[in-house]
């Protein structure tokens, strides 16, 4: 079982979430340890930093997704600008996508594909 206290550690640490960002997204959290859990080739890995990684990963990008990452960050009267703030989004997306690489060799694949043949 994934230590939900060591991703919520690194949610703490590389995301700068607070102890109220984590009781509130909780059930969030929780999902993506299921998450990378089930993902996982085999129940000894859940103890691999990789696959911890993974977990908080995908707790933050799902949250950035919940919370509205895209949401206006800045409006200015004066000339009336307007900006979205995406940045947020998109490292999570990016946090997301390098914690899949580090695991690929750790993950496995129960997916299938159509092919054209």
């Amino acid at each position: 079982m994934i230590s939900i206290d060591r991703v919520e550690d690194i949610l703490r640490a590389v995301c700068d979430y607070d102890d109220s960002d984590i009781e509130r997204f909780g059930v969030i959290i929780e999902a993506a340890v299921s998450s990378a859990e089930k993902k996982a080739a085999d129940e000894s890995l859940h103890s691999d930093e990789r696959i911890v990684m993974l977990a908080a990963a995908q707790a933050n990008y799902s949250v950035c997704l919940a919370a509205g990452a895209d949401d206006i960050t800045s409006f200015t009267a004066g000339d009336i600008s307007l900006s979205r703030g995406s940045d947020a989004l998109s490292r999570a997306k990016l946090f997301l996508q390098q914690a899949q690489e580090q695991c690929a060799s750790i993950i496995s694949d129960s997916g299938f594909a159509f092919i054209d043949v």
